[in-house]
């Protein structure tokens, strides 16, 4: 049973963690540092698992947002020494999903366009222009707009009123 966020998000993770081993991990994040232009080195510290993710695989992280998933577990295992968290590539593989999942991408990355709806990327357009493409987002709140997606059976209905849900939460400073 879930009783709270932190009881959802290590299901959610549990899951992204069952098949990951180091060899696996090691070859699944070659790609990603050889697009980053950085030679691999376990462990690693927060910054560079940042700057791997976000140059090698197109992914919006900061190594603050790493720092608190490690801190809280919700990426498990990570090892603390001297202050820092040091990244093996266990868990870095496991960041990976976890951002992959989670959909934490850089905004018009061409590595992940294809898995975006066309209201997304019509938002994300509007967004690097300091617009919304939602005209009328301040007129619904968002108890609405989670009802709307709770209460809608269609696919593209549900992902129009998520991607206005997760806008107006950007807009509010709840989420980056």
């Amino acid at each position: 049973m879930i009783n709270s966020w932190a009881d959802a998000a290590k299901i959610s993770t549990e899951q992204l963690v069952a098949s990951v081993d180091q060899d696996m991990a090691v070859v699944a994040l070659s790609p990603l540092w050889e697009a980053a232009d950085i030679l691999p080195a376990y462990p690693a510290a927060s910054a560079t698992v940042a700057e791997l993710l976000n140059v090698g695989g197109g992914y919006d992280v900061t190594p603050e947002m790493l720092t608190g998933w490690a801190r809280v577990g919700t990426i498990p295992e990570v090892l603390f020494r001297g202050g820092r968290f040091h990244w093996g590539a266990v868990q870095i593989e496991i960041v990976r999903r976890y951002c992959e999942t989670f959909r934490f991408f850089k905004p018009l990355d061409r590595r992940h366009l294809h898995k975006l709806s066309a209201i997304q990327i019509e938002e994300m357009k509007a967004n690097e222009a300091g617009k919304t493409s939602f005209a009328d987002l301040d007129a619904i709140d968002t108890r609405s707009l989670v009802t709307m997606l709770e209460l809608s059976g269609d696919a593209a209905v549900r992902n129009y009123f998520a991607t206005a849900l997760m806008t107006k939460l950007r807009k509010a400073g709840a989420v980056r």
